[in-house]
């Protein structure tokens, strides 16, 4: 991006109104700042674990997202619809413990609840 439509970006940015932390804002500004670098999105987005469904490693921190209901099992709702299978979750959680890059894991939670096991 030139120079003047990163400025206005960044602008741009400033101007919304954000329910966001200002930290993270602040990795919004930053990325438009490296001139729509994808590297730069691509760092602080980190990347996929391999043998796993959707973990993603950021500076040796595994994170584990857990999202829509949860259900005991892989099913059509955990194919199609987001949704978390404790099954599936589990293995994720495996694979993350026993990788020796990994430091911690964290668990994203965005979640109703689920099923009762």
């Amino acid at each position: 991006m030139p120079k003047n439509e990163t400025r206005r970006v960044i602008a741009a940015i400033h101007d919304e109104p954000w329910a966001i932390l200002p930290g993270h804002l602040e990795s919004i500004v930053e990325i438009a700042r490296r001139n729509g670098d994808l590297g730069a999105l691509a760092e602080k987005m980190g990347h996929r674990l391999d043998n796993t469904g959707r973990v993603t490693v950021r500076d040796g921190v595994a994170v584990i997202p857990v999202t829509g209901p949860i259900f005991r099992y892989s099913n059509l709702f955990t194919e199609i619809s987001g949704a978390t299978s404790v099954e599936l979750l589990a293995r994720d959680f495996r694979t993350a413990m026993d990788d020796p890059s990994i430091a911690a894991v964290v668990l994203e939670i965005d979640s109703p609840g689920g099923q009762i096991a």
